[in-house]
């Protein structure tokens, strides 16, 4: 799934309400991106790092629903799904 179709489960107001819930510094800066040898700038929603650098926002979002589905499966498999498997 690439990332445009990852946005169609969520507004850009919903990710960054959730990343700050979480204690996320997130802002809408303007980056410069390259595209060849010509740059151009765009908005994109940010997070800040540890280390004081700036990450897109989306693809930190995505891999954060990614790890909480994941926890979220793991907590309803059972001893016989476990069976089931080694059996």
């Amino acid at each position: 799934m690439d990332m445009n179709e990852f946005k169609m489960f969520f507004s850009d107001m919903e990710m960054v309400k959730r990343l700050r819930e979480l204690g996320g510094i997130v802002e809408e800066r303007r980056v410069e991106r390259w595209s060849g040898n010509e740059s151009y700038n765009v908005w994109l929603w940010q997070i800040k790092k540890g280390n004081g650098e700036w990450a897109d926002a989306l693809p930190v979002y995505r891999d954060l629903l990614t790890v909480g589905s994941a926890r979220m499966l793991a907590g309803s498999v059972n001893t016989f799904d476990l069976l089931n498997l080694i059996k």
